[in-house]
């Protein structure tokens, strides 16, 4: 298993559960390597949570951030995940089955396994923060579900799935000539997949 298998049964998991939403590969920082803070004197870079769910509310907003880990050397290793702490009003560990112990983590710190590809609380996330001193976690929050878009929209094209909505018919935008031939009328939609190709479009526009 996976980092990106887990990040999937994250998604189902809260589909469930109404008004959350889910944010994969959240910055803390204007740069994962470069950006570097001061932090009670030490440097601190940059990081990025893994997974980020908010529960949007103005009384009682959620900031609920996930470490995925997918061997027990990564964990053992793994020494910033600490510093994520002050983004999030809760935070878990989330692996497969029984590759960490809670033990070995802090008592308010949530531990959940997957098992049968479905998420199942070994311990549930204690409140650490009631308010978020650093806002800017929501920013990142938004950029990561931009990039996520616009990678989605990239894929969309390298995998060729378009098809036109009249005729069905699949339409390589692998090929540049196919891509202006077929774009051109601005029949376009990324969220859909879907396109109008020219002939249809000229067909259409003679009725």
């Amino acid at each position: 298993m996976i980092a990106k298998d887990i990040k999937k049964i994250i998604d189902e998991y809260y589909k469930g559960i109404q008004s959350w939403m889910v944010f994969h590969e959240v910055k803390t920082g204007p740069t994962i390597f470069m950006a570097k803070k001061i932090i009670n004197g030490e440097l601190e870079k940059s990081g990025r949570l893994d997974t980020v769910v908010f529960k949007p509310s103005w009384k009682n907003p959620i900031v609920f951030g996930y470490e995925i880990k997918t061997t027990y050397r990564d964990f053992k290793q793994d020494k910033k995940w600490k510093n994520y702490l002050k983004y999030v009003n809760k935070f878990a560990f989330i692996c497969p089955e029984n590759l960490i112990v809670k033990e070995e983590i802090p008592d308010d710190i949530g531990l959940c396994y997957i098992v049968d590809d479905k998420m199942k609380w070994i311990r549930r996330a204690k409140t650490i923060n009631k308010l978020i001193p650093d806002y800017g976690i929501f920013q990142y929050m938004c950029m990561s579900r931009l990039e996520r878009v616009l990678e989605e929209d990239t894929l969309y094209k390298m995998n060729n799935i378009y098809s036109c909505l009249v005729c069905e018919n699949k339409i390589d935008f692998g090929k540049h000539q196919d891509w202006n031939e077929n774009t051109k009328y601005g029949f376009y939609n990324v969220y859909g997949g879907y396109v109008c190709c020219a002939k249809c479009f000229e067909e259409w526009s003679k009725r």
